[in-house]
């Protein structure tokens, strides 16, 4: 995760929520989603939405034939949520009694990781530098 975006254990879960929603899930569809997971509830989804908006990791829109928002990952998101998977799964292999699981396909995985790392990085630097205008 970057030092200016720490992602709580309620924003982690609302981001898999919303990417599992493929930017078709109202805030009600993420609050009925949201109650079948073992996640702390505070703050209130729509603060933590608006949170996460304000970071750049998620944008929300109307469609044209309904008045109902609509929630979707933004490019950000979708890294900041690629990393933190990445992450559980490294620990989930360092705390691995038994052998970790290798497949040919995990080096090649890696190195687009670091791609998308960087790619993260810069975008992250980007929108710093745009929010600290904007102060």
């Amino acid at each position: 995760m970057t030092n200016s975006t720490e992602l709580t254990k309620l924003k982690l879960t609302i981001l898999e929520l919303i990417e599992k929603g493929k930017g078709r899930w109202s805030w009600y569809e993420l609050a009925q989603a949201l109650a079948n997971r073992d996640v702390a509830r505070e703050p209130d989804l729509m603060v933590v939405l608006h949170q996460l908006a304000e970071e750049s990791l998620v944008k929300e829109y109307v469609e044209t034939a309904s008045p109902r928002d609509r929630w979707e990952l933004t490019p950000l998101g979708f890294q900041q949520l690629k990393l933190f998977k990445l992450q559980t799964w490294a620990k989930s292999q360092i705390n691995s009694i038994a052998k970790p699981e290798i497949t040919e396909d995990i080096p090649i995985a890696i190195l687009q990781l670091i791609d998308d790392f960087d790619q993260l990085q810069d975008q992250v630097k980007e929108l710093e530098k745009k929010l600290a205008h904007l102060v």
